[in-house]
């Protein structure tokens, strides 16, 4: 009894002494939003993101691209992107955490057609968020 009495508040006292500067005081870097700031402080972040997207499936499995061409005219073969991705957070209190976010997006797409032809689109802009 003693013991459990002990262990109660040794852990009551190491939840008091948890800071966003622990390890463990943010969430991984991909969760955004995790977490507040105290008055007056700023953070600035840059995240990079890579993603290329090619095959087909059909559930788990691979499908090949005559199967999609014989019900589509069209189909995709890849598609790389690459996102840019600015943010700003500030507190103006204790209780407010403000953030906003930009970011800046490329994208590749290379398809191909019912007639054995392959072609490429792209496309490219900015986008924001604000919370």
């Amino acid at each position: 009894m003693l013991f459990m009495a002990i262990s109660i508040v040794q852990a009551q006292e190491e939840t008091t002494k948890w800071t966003s500067g622990r390890p463990d005081g943010h969430a991984p870097i991909s969760v955004m939003g995790d977490h507040t700031h105290s008055k007056g402080e700023w953070m600035f972040s840059y995240r990079y993101m890579y993603m290329n997207m090619e095959d087909l499936n059909r559930g788990s499995s691979d499908a090949p691209y005559s199967d999609a061409l014989s019900q589509y005219m069209i189909t995709p073969k890849s598609m790389p992107m690459n996102m840019h991705m600015l943010g700003i957070m500030y507190a103006p209190s204790n209780k407010i955490t403000l953030m906003a976010m930009a970011n800046y997006t490329a994208q590749e797409m290379t398809l191909g057609n019912i007639m054995g032809g392959e072609f490429n689109t792209e496309s490219s802009g900015f986008g924001a968020l604000l919370q």
